[in-house]
């Protein structure tokens, strides 16, 4: 007999194990409210694929669809979560063939339904596998991560109609500053513009920031547009286009410029903005 209740819990447990591991190993700041959130549709899902009448939910496409949905939920609707998402799904596929191999060796008779294979007697086991997967996954790219959890830290930026949460990494070389008022500066992704300001621009013209400064400033008056001058190695000077936003790290609030960069200002390791060590 299958209890509704046991596969909605187990499903979800797992689901919401393999949604963290995504967000740690690409250092993506998910909130665990949200990937539990996005997890217990998934636990909905797997209920109803049981149910007479609903089987079809067992096809891939339907399995992809529901996956879709439950790391939208999870890790939210932005660029940023395209990443996560990809390796969530990679890590699912992981952990399927991880508990084939594993219950090869456990003495528990599969019960066979025409949604695919369930073992009814397995819930712990299942659940003591998926927490190894995450302990082993997470142990073994620790070492690869290229920032510690200390330099990489959430953040929420905010402006008058759009607020999102990203993750920032400490640079102590960062000493940006606006000219006229003194505020400091953020520096951040392409995407990040487009997210909070509602604004695209290719890196052409965000390399070409007082060429486009002028327009900008007369379509958008209510973000506060800058032209900050900067200095980075190899360059003698430029000019980087910043618009103004607030930043909350904690409890702790403060007004900043945030300068669009034209390059990716991410390695890799799982962060979007560079905050310099006199905002924190």
């Amino acid at each position: 007999m299958i209890y509704a209740d046991s596969v909605w819990t187990v499903n979800t447990l797992i689901d919401f194990l393999m949604l963290m591991l995504a967000a740690r190993l690409c250092g993506f700041c998910a909130k665990p409210w949200r990937c539990l959130c996005g997890a217990a549709l998934g636990g909905v899902y797997a209920v109803f694929s049981l149910l007479p009448g609903f089987i079809f939910l067992a096809s891939f496409i339907w399995q992809l669809i529901f996956f879709l949905l439950m790391a939208g939920v999870g890790y939210g609707l932005r660029r940023a979560a395209m990443r996560p998402t990809a390796l969530a799904f990679l890590c699912s596929i992981a952990l399927a063939g991880f508990f084939q191999f594993l219950l090869r060796y456990v003495p528990m008779p599969p019960f066979h339904h025409r949604s695919g294979v369930i073992y009814p007697h397995g819930a712990r086991i299942l659940l003591l596998f998926a927490g190894g997967f995450y302990l082993a996954a997470s142990l073994m790219a620790s070492g690869s991560m290229k920032h510690s959890r200390g330099e990489v830290f959430p953040v929420t930026l905010s402006t008058q109609h759009r607020t999102m949460e990203v993750c920032a990494l400490l640079d102590t070389g960062n000493s940006l500053h606006d000219p006229l008022s003194g505020k400091p500066v953020i520096v951040v992704n392409d995407g990040v513009l487009e997210d909070l300001f509602r604004i695209s621009l290719n890196r052409k013209e965000l390399e070409d920031a007082p060429g486009i400064y002028s327009s900008l400033v007369q379509r958008y008056p209510h973000h506060c547009f800058r032209l900050i001058p900067y200095k980075t190695v190899g360059v003698s000077g430029g000019m980087l286009l910043a618009g103004s936003c607030r930043l909350r790290i904690g409890k702790r609030e403060q007004s900043v410029f945030a300068a669009f960069s034209p390059h990716p200002v991410g390695d890799g390791g799982g962060y979007e903005v560079l905050i310099g060590g006199n905002l924190l």
